[in-house]
């Protein structure tokens, strides 16, 4: 079995789960070529994602995954990447926010409609750039 047909890399772990019946020794023989794999890719990231091998069929490996991912919870935890992360969430969080409220509030307009209306009239037609265009629009921003 090659890693794409039964493999799964969410985020933090590669979980190899046994397909159809195959062996699952088949599966353990491509962990090593993939931790190294995995090794490179990160480039010495503080977690080390673990490879396991699950198998539905035989009730093995189920725990190992759990395992796995309370120990990586941990990790998050102690070394502070976990807030790290919730902070860049809620920053994401916050931009698309207010991206979406500007967007939502200036494109609204039925004056910005009308601009946009004749901006892509104007582009098509090539009186205008693009770039010219969308100053021209944004222009508009200044007149509330």
């Amino acid at each position: 079995m090659r890693p794409s047909e039964g493999g799964g890399v969410v985020q933090s772990f590669v979980t190899l789960v046994e397909q159809r019946g195959e062996a699952l020794e088949d599966v353990r023989d491509l962990r090593p070529d993939l931790k190294l794999d995995l090794h490179v890719m990160r480039g010495g990231a503080a977690w080390e994602p673990p490879v396991l091998a699950v198998s539905a069929l035989e009730g093995r490996g189920i725990d190992d995954v759990w395992n796995a991912i309370v120990s990586h919870r941990k990790q998050l935890g102690e070394s502070g990447e976990l807030e790290k992360k919730r902070s860049e969430q809620r920053h994401h969080w916050f931009k698309g926010l207010l991206e979406a409220g500007l967007r939502s509030r200036f494109l609204g307009r039925p004056d910005v409609e009308a601009a946009l209306r004749q901006a892509e009239v104007d582009i098509d037609a090539q009186r205008v750039t693009p770039t010219a265009a969308a100053e021209r629009v944004l222009a508009l921003l200044q007149k509330e």
